[in-house]
């Protein structure tokens, strides 16, 4: 008997199960497998929310008003640097003077967009045969909606939209005290918690600043909701903004750097 965790995932069962599932569709196993040699989760997450959309007439329907600038537009290619100490992919310690002029640096980010166009257009033919091979509400997708602009469109939604988030849920206590063979580690009375993204139209609409009014959170108890708390006291008419930033680890430098590249902030 297969064990549905929760009501939500019962009604869905049938679009998922049909799609994402190696047993039922092996071509999702394939995509799966390169997604993760690509070192790049937006991949899967891009796949369910076809998935989850497939069954519409219009399989954009949902994303219509949200910003999706392709995601090669929203990352940086790798640094370079002449520092003859290693480096593991940590910052350096200390500066280095540039390797390459601007020209230079200009050509390499194009080569570097090129290669991820490249990458993402063999990612949406690999999707493309897993939507042909599933449910008949999903294989009736259009080819042209799996080209690697609009794959890359949504994926690049998905960076600039989604925030973390927290959910707990009771429904799914009974497999995570199976999976713990009886270990005592975990309270049996708390409640098991799944870490991921999500996208809220709310928070897709606030503008970013610095010295933002407002903050956002992820309520563990509903997490098809989020809240949004003020810092302090607004006046009438005056625009609740938010840290798309908020509790991350990056330096000041860091942070006008992700904010130029992934949001378009200057």
């Amino acid at each position: 008997m297969e064990e549905i965790a929760s009501k939500v995932c019962r009604s869905n069962a049938s679009v998922h199960h049909d799609v994402l599932c190696a047993a039922a569709n092996p071509h999702w196993a394939d995509f799966e497998q390169q997604a993760r040699e690509c070192g790049n989760e937006y991949y899967l997450l891009a796949a369910r929310a076809l998935a989850a959309d497939g069954s519409e007439s219009d399989a954009w329907a949902a994303w219509a008003d949200y910003a999706a600038p392709p995601w090669w537009e929203t990352m940086r290619r790798p640094a370079y640097s002449d520092s003859s100490a290693s480096c593991t992919g940590e910052h350096s310690s200390r500066s280095s003077s540039p390797v390459f002029d601007s020209e230079d640096k200009a050509s390499l980010d194009r080569f570097f967009r090129d290669a991820v166009r490249s990458q993402t257009a063999d990612m949406a033919l690999l999707l493309q045969r897993v939507l042909e091979c599933s449910a008949p509400g999903v294989e009736s997708l259009p080819a042209k909606e799996l080209s690697a602009e609009a794959l890359g469109r949504l994926m690049g939604l998905v960076r600039v939209n989604a925030m973390a988030v927290v959910a707990a849920s009771d429904d799914l206590a009974p497999f995570a005290a199976s999976s713990e063979s009886g270990s005592s580690s975990q309270d049996s009375s708390e409640a098991p918690l799944a870490r991921g993204m999500a996208i809220y139209a709310v928070t897709s609409a606030m503008n970013h600043a610095s010295d933002a009014n407002c903050f956002v959170a992820s309520d563990p108890s509903a997490p098809q909701r989020c809240l949004v708390q003020t810092l302090r006291p607004v006046v009438p008419g005056e625009e609740l903004c938010i840290n798309y930033l908020q509790g991350s680890h990056y330096t000041e430098e860091q942070r006008r750097e992700v904010l130029q590249q992934q949001y378009n902030i200057h």
